[in-house]
This record gives C-alpha cells, structure tokens and sequence, in this order.
C-alpha cells in the first residue's frame, strides 16, 4: 500500500511539473511574441514617419497653399 501511495504521489508532482512547465513555456512564447509586436510596431511607426516628412518636404517645396490651391 505504501508503494502505491509512493506511485500516486510522484505521478501528483510529475503532472503538476509538467503543468508549470507548460506555464513557462507559454510566458516564453507570449513574451517573443511580444518582442517581434514591438520591432514591428517600430518599424510602422518609422515609416509612417518618413512618410509625414515627406509629405511636408513636398508641400514646402510647392509654396504657401494660398497660391497653389484655389480654395484656401
């Protein structure tokens, strides 16, 4: 009987090892994922930049907008 109480314990400690390993293993995973979200977040943000200044250089580059659009 003793031996058996041996067994289901050590099974008890295995699953719950096996468990927190899962754990571990999700945390790493959501972590990387979290690490590429943010280089490529960068990288939008980056070229959205570019993109605005850009955008301004051109508009600079066209004078004031009272002499080239007829609405303003």
């Amino acid at each position: 009987m003793k031996e058996s109480q041996t067994n289901i314990t050590y099974r008890r400690l295995e699953l719950k090892l096996s468990k927190i390993a899962a754990k571990i293993a999700d945390a790493a995973d959501l972590s990387r994922q979290a690490k590429e979200l943010a280089v490529n977040s960068e990288h939008l943000l980056i070229d959205a930049q570019t993109e605005i200044d850009d955008l301004y250089i051109s508009l600079k580059d066209c004078g004031p907008i009272s002499e080239t659009w007829p609405d303003a």
